[in-house]
């Protein structure tokens, strides 16, 4: 098969949060990351979401060396394709990446958002 990919992807197993960009985040639920690039992520969530959807994520990224601060990134993007579960029930859900921010290494995250990082 042709790959019609222009961004490299990092495949990178990990659980990290999303929400529909309007909801609450109180409404987080937890995902499973298959991969990412700079313009779209693979996930399983643990409950479906509907096509075309926006939505946010945040994502702590082990970036480097073990030893070294991981990264988090706050993600805006919009879901672009469903897939049919898998057998635990997780749904596959690939998304565009419209807008991303990394924080910086110690930098104080939001009220809200702290919940959803592990320290």
């Amino acid at each position: 098969m042709l790959e019609r990919r222009i961004s490299r992807r990092i495949a990178s197993p990990l659980t990290f949060w999303i929400w529909p960009s309007a909801a609450d985040t109180a409404d987080a639920i937890p995902a499973e990351l298959e991969d990412i690039s700079a313009s779209g992520v693979y996930f399983w969530a643990e409950r479906p979401l509907e096509m075309a959807a926006p939505l946010r994520m945040i994502l702590s990224l082990q970036m480097g060396r073990p030893q070294t601060e991981p990264v988090v990134v706050v993600v805006s993007g919009k879901v672009i394709r469903l897939d049919a579960p898998r057998a635990d029930g997780h749904h596959g859900v690939a998304a565009s990446v419209e807008r991303y921010h990394v924080l910086e290494p110690g930098a104080t995250l939001p009220q809200n958002l702290q919940h959803l990082v592990a320290s």
